[in-house]
Formats: C-alpha cells, sequence, structure tokens
C-alpha cells in the first residue's frame, strides 16, 4: 500500500511502534499504559514483534495482564500464568487478578502466593487487592489463618475507593455494629464509580434506614436508595421497592408486583415468593395459578424456603398445581428443617 494514501505503510507504523517502546512508561498509569500499548499495536499492522505475547515474554507487564484478562474465563490457569508473569514485572493490577484467581482455587500457586501478590498490590495502592487480601483473611483461605480484625482493616483501608470492600465490610459488622456497618454502605453508595457494588451499598444502606440499623428509621430515605439500586439493576433495591408500596393501609399492590416481577427477574429470590403469591391471590395483577406456580418455583430454586413451602403445600393439596403428594411433602420437610414453622403443621413425614 502506497504512503500518502490515507493508511500508513508498515514501515511507518513500525518507526511509531518503535517511538511507543522509547516512551519512559513508567510514569504513566497502569490503565494509561495498556491503552497506549493496544493504540501502538493497532497502529503497527499486528507487527510479530508487536504480539502481545512476544511483549509479555520480552517482560512488559502490561502486555502480559491484557492476555490475563483475555484468558481467565476460558483458561484460568493460563491466565495466571500471563498475570504471574505480569505481576513480576510491576504490573500491579495483574497481582490483584493472580490473587483473585488462586484465592478462588482457579489455578495453582506455591503456599502462600495468593497471600504474597495481594499484599503487594495492597501495599502498591491497588484498593481491589487490599479487598480481596481482607477476603483471605475473613475467609481463611490459601493457608492464611482466619483474622476478623484484620480483615476489617483491610476493608477499612480499601473503602470507599472500591465499593465491594465497603460493602464486605458492612456485612462483617452489621452483627455486632449496626452503626458501623451503616457507615460502610453509606460510603460504598456515596463512591464515584458507579457500578453493581455501589449501587449494592445503596440497597444495603436503604435496609439500614428500613431497620433503623445505627440510624434513625426513615421510610422516604429507604425508599429513594432502593430506587437508586432497582435502576441500577439491583434486585434488593426492587425488593425492597416492593415491600415498601405494600407496607401501611391499603398499600400500592400494582406497583409492588411490578417491582417484585423486577426482584425476581434479577435473582431476588423473595421477589419470586411474593409476586406468585400476588398471581394466586390476584392482588395487583390478574389471578394466574400458573404464574403463580411458575414464580413460587423460582423462588424455591433460589434459596428461597418460604416458596418451597408455598410450592409444597400446592403439590401436596393438588391446589394450585398438579397432585404429586410425595414431592409436595419432600418440600415442606426442605423448609420445615430450614425453619419456615408453617410448613411443619401438614403431616410430613418425620426426620427420621
Amino acid at each position: 500500500m502506497a504512503e500518502g494514501g490515507g493508511l500508513l505503510n508498515r514501515y511507518t507504523a513500525q518507526k511509531l511502534y518503535r517511538g511507543f517502546e522509547s516512551l519512559p512508561l513508567r510514569k504513566f498509569s497502569n490503565s494509561s499504559r495498556r491503552l497506549l500499548a493496544a493504540t501502538a499495536c493497532v497502529v503497527a499492522l499486528a507487527s510479530p514483534a508487536c504480539s502481545l505475547e512476544a511483549r509479555c515474554n520480552r517482560g512488559d507487564g502490561i502486555s502480559c495482564g491484557v492476555l490475563g484478562d483475555r484468558t481467565h474465563m476460558a483458561d484460568p490457569a493460563r491466565a495466571c500464568q500471563f498475570y504471574r508473569k505480569g505481576c513480576a514485572a510491576d504490573n500491579i493490577a495483574a497481582c490483584v487478578s493472580l490473587g483473585a484467581l488462586l484465592g478462588q482455587q482457579k489455578c495453582q500457586g506455591p503456599p502462600g502466593e495468593a497471600r504474597t501478590v495481594l499484599q503487594r498490590a495492597c501495599d502498591g495502592g491497588e484498593a481491589p487487592g487490599c479487598n480481596n487480601l481482607a477476603m483471605l483473611f475473613r475467609d481463611g483461605a490459601d493457608g492464611v489463618a482466619r483474622d476478623r480484625d484484620q480483615a476489617i482493616a483491610l476493608f477499612r483501608r480499601a473503602c470507599p475507593r472500591a465499593a465491594i470492600a465497603c460493602d464486605n465490610l458492612g456485612a462483617l459488622l452489621i452483627d455486632t455494629d449496626e452503626a458501623g456497618a451503616t457507615a460502610a454502605f453509606q460510603m460504598g453508595c456515596a463512591s464515584e464509580t458507579k457500578n453493581q457494588a455501589q449501587a449494592g451499598c445503596c440497597y444495603k444502606l436503604g435496609l439500614s434506614y428500613s431497620n433503623g440499623w445505627g440510624v434513625a428509621a426513615d421510610r422516604d430515605k429507604a425508599r429513594s436508595l432502593y430506587q437508586v439500586a432497582c435502576t441500577a439493576k439491583v434486585g434488593g433495591g426492587c425488593y425492597g421497592l416492593g415491600l415498601l408500596e405494600l407496607d401501611g393501609t391499603g398499600g400500592e399492590p400494582v406497583q409492588a408486583a411490578t417491582h417484585f416481577r423486577q426482584g425476581c427477574e434479577l435473582g431476588m429470590a423473595p421477589a419470586c415468593n411474593n409476586i406468585g403469591l400476588m398471581y394466586a391471590q390476584g392482588r395487583g395483577v390478574d389471578a394466574d395459578s400458573r404464574k403463580a406456580l411458575e414464580y413460587l418455583e423460582r423462588g424455591c430454586d433460589g434459596g428461597e424456603l418460604r416458596a418451597c413451602a408455598n410450592v409444597g403445600s400446592r403439590y401436596f393439596l393438588g391446589e394450585g398445581a398438579p397432585l404429586d403428594a410425595a414431592k409436595g411433602r419432600a418440600l415442606l420437610r426442605k423448609a420445615c428443617d430450614g425453619g419456615v414453622s408453617e410448613a411443619c403443621t401438614l403431616p410430613i413425614p418425620s426426620k427420621h
């Protein structure tokens, strides 16, 4: 292709690429370095010298990180090899990814490697590294002794730079320090990074205002926070809105049904139970026994034991479902054993 025709020829592109290689890359952030590397490789017209693997093998940590990102879903063991090279070449983000895969046991490494690389990432200013390191201490994973205090300290270090750390911190504190948990959810909800973790913190902050956990109960604040979460496709936020709409005299069943349905579609099993009951009762929606059973079964499959009790009673009695006493008894037993007292009142087999 002739030069001057609007596109670079390979010779010109490779001159630009060599110029990229001479840049003082350590002065750039990891994300900027990845962008520069990708741009340079594009203009170099797929030069063999510019292949990511070639660059990774020459010690370019950013290229190793990109390769890890590309392979971590299909081949996590291979991704760990790339991330390990990237981490060794000072790509701290690759250290975070390597530690995460090691902690999830999706690849193998020397004992203590996850803790070592995550500590390095955390000390290097990577909030996700501090969060993942905290999870090792919280769960006692990768040979790390369980240490709740150390986990809390590390989650605090990462929050609010990583909203997921605020979420984890709040969940760890909620049973012993409601005010501290609520403060963590507040920081996560206020995070400038708008993602599922941030929206999840808004949902949990809504729970705090709904239940008065460490703050004065405030339905209006709860509603506003649930709305933020629901709009961001957090099923719990939609479920919370539905509960508020049914609460009080009369309620707003049509809106509640809409939000319970949204919550169910987003994987919130209690919302599936509620919309299933609304279809069974014809409340806020036209009565529909088929849809009622469908949603209740989705709730049970999602782990909502009240839904299992509701499905079980229908099969056991043959009301709203085909008569199947054996299936009904099994579901009622599951719900009863899980603590749903109403499921224990129908004649079901003993535990023995």
